[in-house]
């Protein structure tokens, strides 16, 4: 018997996984009512129940550390909100560094967390393995600790926020899939789905690794890839204490939680493989895909060297499942270029750990415009047509999936994906030295190695990297003489028609009633007073503009601009 649908819903949310459910719950506690949720198959069905259920919560910058946080005091206030225990784990985390390099890697973390009050202690070896006494310290310089990290059942999880969701007015219908999206005037207007179809003011894409075949409904570009993610869960041990706090290796490229009594060890694969190419099956479910024991060696062997008790335990099963990664290895978060009433939450690598905040974040976003603070990393539209491929999108993710723990040095480049996007002075920039890197797909010189010396980038936390001498010697040409700069990867956009003039000094803080032929420098502010863009205009005639911006700003600039373009036409 096909399931009930209602014929229409304010807010209609595809996909019940942890996100799908945590958004629901927040636009519940935000006083929305008329809340629906499709799910293909069942809650938790797709990378939700396989995964490892670790919460960490330091990030590179302050607002996406607060998201984890908001995660964090979710979890632990969930047991008194619904009534019984939801299996969150408060134990504390520990990473270890097993080289100078890492270790000053999280030795810099700690002092960003410090600026903004974040809890995190720097031990010494012998201190990590007061911790957690499972560990050969050799070769461990240091190690850092986070008291208020843990681990959660991601089903029980899932299940508390969509069981309080429904208490608060949500409606989860299970078994419908999704089979279409009906668009009009810039919107998406309904959903088709196998047991009807449903109007719908706003529209959220929260299908995990579906998310891109989804997305495909309505013409709208959602960059995830769904890719292979292994991790083993040992057998049982009785003395393993239940207060033992999970454990990073980075270096050793694994990480570990306590598993019942056992272990559960996982990694990043430099060889995993993509899931559904060419677009997920439909019908797949709670299901996973067969171990590889072969490509896991990588991962469990180094992790047995650290902690030598794993060679003494069984391996009671190694789950292969498959999870979404996206080009650049962060989650797409808040509304499509595209569409002006839908919004996307997908790409979760860290799924579990992000739930809570993302949901809260979310739903913000849907009823106010904007999330509570600044999360431009996971904005939809810092992505563009190029991510999108699948070629692109494919070996982009593989690569972001394997370096999720390798050090992220500044300014490093990604390798995969390269040579797209070439400006027609590539050649002759090539020839003269440049050693180029990737901004938003184009191929553009970072600096100009002198002749004899190698074209590589060698970073270093510790000493001056090896572009420095020549970086300064162009500063100085610059400065001393003349420089011609390559400025095809800049965005650039025209705007004209007899509405023009008065569209763009609407928008823009500066002025831009400015003779012809006048360049104006500016930023476009939102209604709270914040900068949504920061952009130069040159006026090429009464009614016609020329805009440039970053490379990597055209999508989410053109986004801005189109959603305030005055509806009778005056403007293109």
């Amino acid at each position: 018997m096909a399931p009930e649908l209602p014929s229409q819903a304010r807010i209609v949310i595809i996909g019940a996984g942890a996100i799908g459910c945590s958004i629901a719950y927040h636009l519940v506690k935000a006083g929305e009512r008329d809340v629906l949720v499709l799910e293909k198959s069942g809650i938790t069905h797709g990378s939700t129940w396989h995964a490892a259920g670790l919460v960490g919560q330091l990030r590179s910058r302050r607002n996406l550390t607060r998201m984890m946080q908001q995660s964090v005091a979710l979890y632990g206030a969930l047991e008194a909100e619904l009534g019984h225990a939801v299996d969150w784990h408060p134990v504390g985390s520990l990473r270890l560094a097993a080289s100078k390099d890492r270790w000053s890697e999280i030795r810099r973390s700690a002092t960003a967390a410090r600026s903004f009050g974040f809890e995190l202690h720097l031990l010494s070896a012998a201190e990590a393995r007061q911790i957690f006494p499972y560990i050969d310290t050799g070769g461990i310089e240091g190690a850092a600790l986070i008291p208020s990290d843990g681990y959660i059942d991601p089903s029980s999880l899932t299940q508390a926020l969509a069981r309080l969701a429904r208490q608060g007015g949500a409606r989860i219908v299970e078994g419908v899939r999704v089979t279409g999206i009906d668009l009009k005037a810039g919107r998406a207007s309904a959903v088709r789905t196998d047991a009807g179809i449903v109007s719908c003011e706003l529209l959220v894409n929260a299908a995990g690794i579906w998310a891109r075949d989804v997305a495909a409904m309505m013409d709208v570009r959602m960059p995830v890839a769904a890719l292979e993610h292994q991790y083993m869960v040992t057998e049982k041990r009785a003395d393993v204490p239940r207060t033992l706090a999970s454990l990073r290796d980075p270096d050793s490229n694994f990480y570990l939680k306590p598993e019942a009594g056992g272990f559960a060890v996982g990694g990043w694969e430099p060889d995993t493989v993509p899931f559904g190419r060419d677009g997920v099956p439909a019908d797949f479910g709670r299901e996973l895909l067969a171990g590889n024991f072969e490509r896991f060696e990588q991962i469990a062997t180094p992790a047995a060297r650290r902690m030598p008790l794993l060679n003494e335990l069984g391996v009671r099963q190694l789950i292969n499942g498959p999870i979404p990664v996206t080009p650049d290895g962060e989650p797409i978060m808040g509304r499509a270029p595209e569409l002006d009433n839908v919004f996307l939450a997908g790409g979760f690598t860290s799924g579990i750990a992000a739930a809570g905040g993302a949901g809260r974040q979310m739903a913000h976003w849907m009823l106010h415009g904007a999330p509570e603070f600044d999360l431009w990393s996971f904005d939809a539209r810092r992505f563009g047509p190029h991510h999108a491929g699948g070629r692109y999108l494919h070996d982009r993710a593989v690569e972001a999936y394997h370096r999720y723990y390798l050090i992220h040095w500044p300014g490093e480049e990604m390798s995969s994906g390269r040579g797209g996007r070439r400006s027609p002075l590539y050649g002759v920039l090539d020839q003269a030295g440049a050693v180029f890197g990737s901004r938003f797909g184009w191929e553009r010189p970072n600096w100009f190695a002198p002749p004899g010396t190698d074209r590589i980038d060698r970073p270093s936390f510790e000493d001056r990297p090896n572009w420095f001498d020549a970086v300064a010697r162009e500063c100085r040409a610059i400065r001393d003489g003349v420089a011609l700069i390559d400025q095809s990867s800049f965005a650039k956009f025209e705007i004209e028609g007899p509405g023009a003039a008065d569209f763009l000094q609407r928008l823009a803080a500066g002025d831009v009633a400015r003779p012809d032929g006048t360049v104006i420098y500016t930023q476009l502010c939102n209604a709270r007073g914040g900068i949504e863009a920061d952009v130069t205009f040159m006026r090429l005639a009464r009614e016609r503009f020329y805009m440039v911006t970053g490379s990597a700003f055209g999508v989410h600039d053109a986004a801005w601009l189109r959603r305030h373009l005055p509806p009778d036409g005056s403007v293109r």
